[in-house]
């Protein structure tokens, strides 16, 4: 076995298109492999445009190179033809993904490792080639219900069949497990990490009387944030918080849609949406804070709480799927999803003893996810896998 092993990872999704955060955890798990001493790697995506806008495919270089900083995003342009055939359309990504490959050889020599993100499409057009060319396979499953619909139903199901049967299966969380069920077993997990060298510092928050908030995510349809908005009405109005500020960190297609449900809400003058933000910025707002928010009404795993708790501040949560794995008593609250009461009284019993969380303990939590302790353990898997 090479002393440095060479990993290809696979995406099905890169933040490249309208969601710069789509997909933004593959780009950290290839940054964090290439931090270490024993592996490298680079990414290769098959990128699909819309057929509904052939012009943009038509002038779209069809072979790109994005220098990541410490390793290479490499892009490969094909129409996407799902609309006319989902069928027609996998068979096509795979052909396009076996070409970006063998030039991404040419280049680069054979990588030792294939690591494709959703088991289908790249889980699948991965496997074609592990068996191709003798490379051993992993994937790492980032969704649940869409999962499980590719492994149980047609047109997808013999597609992702062939993916589990040619791979080592994991999945960021429990949670995603427990919803793809028997149809496929002996999953593993691997969760999604995150960088501890930008979100290590304390809370800063001064105590000015004013009880600060976050929320941090791409503003999309499952994020609860409208719920959020209610349960502020009834802290104000119910509870007889006159203090409270909430500060929304994102951007994404249903900021109109939450912005209108605060200001329906009448709680417009103490929520701020500040946009989309860098992570050290991010971080910034974090330690600003008291605690985190996070009212989602589905996670796969859940990354800001993470960060939230490596800055030292405790979280409200949702029941949202992976949350519940991780987070303890010592950690903050949990409450059900779709339920501004529920979440309401969760954000009080956290104010209520907001000097009583213990900062180490909740960066010992964080610590579990680093990218040192996610990159051990898929280390772990591909030299199982190299041994077999």
């Amino acid at each position: 076995m090479k002393d440095k092993l060479h990993v290809l990872v696979i995406p099905t999704w890169y933040p490249i298109g309208e969601d710069k955060l789509m997909g933004v955890y593959h780009k950290d798990f290839t940054c964090a492999l290439n931090k270490r001493d024993d592996c490298y790697g680079n990414i290769l995506y098959i990128q699909r445009y819309r057929l509904k806008k052939p012009l943009d495919y038509l002038k779209a270089k069809k072979w790109k190179v994005i220098d990541e900083g410490n390793y290479h995003t490499y892009i490969r342009c094909m129409l996407n033809l799902g609309p006319i055939s989902k069928t027609l359309q996998l068979d096509q990504y795979t052909k396009m993904l076996d070409k970006a490959f063998q030039r991404y050889v040419k280049e680069h020599g054979k990588p030792d490792i294939l690591h494709a993100k959703v088991i289908v499409p790249a889980g699948y057009a991965a496997a074609k080639l592990s068996v191709k060319y003798n490379i051993p396979l992993i994937i790492t499953e980032h969704t649940s219900d869409t999962a499980r619909a590719r492994l149980t139903k047609e047109p997808y199901m013999p597609y992702a069949k062939y993916a589990l049967e040619h791979s080592l299966y994991t999945a960021v969380s429990q949670n995603v497990i427990d919803i793809i069920g028997d149809a496929a077993e002996g999953i593993r997990i691997l969760p999604n990490s995150v960088d501890l060298s930008i979100f290590n510092d304390d809370r800063k928050k001064t105590p000015d009387g004013k009880i600060e908030m976050v929320t941090v995510c791409a503003l999309r349809s499952e994020k609860g944030i409208d719920y959020e908005a209610f349960a502020l009405k009834l802290l104000r109005e119910e509870y007889g918080y006159d203090n409270l500020h909430l500060t929304v960190v994102g951007d994404g297609d249903y900021a109109g849609f939450y912005k209108e449900k605060v200001k329906e809400a009448g709680v417009q003058d103490i929520v701020t949406f500040v946009g989309k933000k860098t992570r050290e910025e991010v971080k910034e707002y974090l330690t600003a804070s008291d605690f985190m928010v996070m009212p989602s009404i589905e996670e796969t795993f859940g990354i800001p709480p993470i960060e939230a708790m490596a800055c030292g501040i405790p979280v409200v949560s949702t029941r949202c799927g992976a949350p519940e794995e991780y987070m303890t008593e010592q950690c903050g609250e949990l409450c059900n999803v779709r339920d501004p009461e529920d979440l309401a009284r969760a954000i009080d019993r956290v104010i209520k003893k907001i000097g009583e969380y213990d900062t180490s303990y909740l960066k010992s939590v964080a610590n579990t996810f680093s990218e040192k302790a996610v990159t051990d353990k898929a280390m772990e898997f591909y030299r199982e896998l190299l041994t077999q």
